[in-house]
């Protein structure tokens, strides 16, 4: 169990899980879980099981019976803005491929619900920032954030 603020000091947390692990290798598994999230991005979820990978340029993620309700500005692909979404999942598995800012994630679900999100970041720190969106809804999860020129400013 674990209980406190984000890293951003903007949203409380209590969680739960039965086994939680993150590895060196980009391995991270959570097995039985449930959380409650309220502030700046609230939420309250939980799962029978999650599994993901993230490397260098490529991430992937899978879901095994989750439900999950969320409100708030700190997106899934790391981007600050405006989320929302209600869900229900029997299993899910996306992709994510990273380069210089540039990223798509596509993604298949078996569930209820929909979620979206627009937002703004820096993902490769390099001053020049990428408007992002992501929607999932019913069977379909895509994302993509697209880095802009210098001379536009969101």
């Amino acid at each position: 169990m674990a209980a406190g603020l984000t890293d951003d000091k903007q949203s409380a947390f209590v969680s739960a899980a039965a086994v939680k692990g993150s590895y060196p290798d980009g391995i991270e598994i959570e097995l039985g879980s449930a959380s409650i999230q309220v502030g700046r991005q609230s939420e309250v979820q939980a799962g029978a099981g999650r599994a993901g990978y993230h490397g260098e340029g490529v991430s992937v993620a899978a879901e095994a019976f989750t439900a999950s309700a969320q409100f708030g500005a700190e997106n899934p692909d790391g981007s600050v803005g405006l989320n929302a979404g209600l869900s229900a999942t029997a299993a899910s598995v996306e992709a994510t491929v990273k380069h210089s800012g540039n990223s798509v994630t596509l993604g298949l679900a078996a569930g209820v619900g929909a979620s979206g999100s627009v937002g703004v970041r820096d993902d490769d720190k390099d001053g020049k920032k990428e408007i992002c969106a992501r929607a999932a809804f019913e069977f379909v999860i895509i994302g993509g954030c697209i880095e802009l020129p210098t001379f536009v400013r969101p």
